[in-house]
């Protein structure tokens, strides 16, 4: 499997339809570089398939239904690249589809919309390049103990006994 940690394409998340779902729009290879960049990785994968140990457990590989070899699809690099266009899917974190400062405030407060947040890696301003999971966590719980927070002053007041 070959996969781009760091990438240049960009997607985005509207809402057509206020009471609709929110409209998600990937936008995945829709950079030249991340084209190059996963053709790339595609051809030391194929180099990879030709070597020992592999040949010793891989009898044949292929990239169509018409059985296209490796090896002529590498000798071909606009063609590779066109496969790739057309072929490569996602394995994703999506992320930073509503980076913070321009969509929401640092807690993950949307900016415009009272009671909506974001907790996740929507609020990244960019790709880690690495798995996001403890960074996400570490997000959540910074803005939910903010918000249990705010509840709590909004809704709550100290008071201490009277002697």
């Amino acid at each position: 499997m070959v996969g781009l940690m760091d990438v240049a394409s960009t997607g985005r998340v509207t809402l057509p339809d206020p009471d609709g779902p929110p409209l998600v729009e990937l936008g995945q290879l829709s950079e030249p570089s991340d084209v190059d960049a996963m053709a790339a990785g595609v051809l030391d994968a194929f180099d990879v398939l030709g070597r020992e140990p592999m040949q010793a457990i891989v009898r044949s590989a292929h990239l169509d239904e018409h059985g296209t070899p490796i090896a002529e699809m590498a000798a071909d690099p606009e063609r590779l690249r066109t496969w790739v266009e057309h072929n490569a899917t996602g394995f994703y974190h999506v992320s930073s589809t509503c980076r913070d400062g321009i969509v929401t405030d640092p807690y993950g407060r949307v900016l415009g919309y009272d009671g909506v947040f974001v907790c996740d890696a929507s609020v990244f301003p960019t790709s880690l390049g690495l798995n996001p999971q403890e960074t996400i966590w570490g997000i959540t719980a910074r803005n939910t103990t903010k918000l249990a927070l705010d509840i709590f002053r909004k809704n709550c007041s100290l008071t201490t006994p009277a002697e």
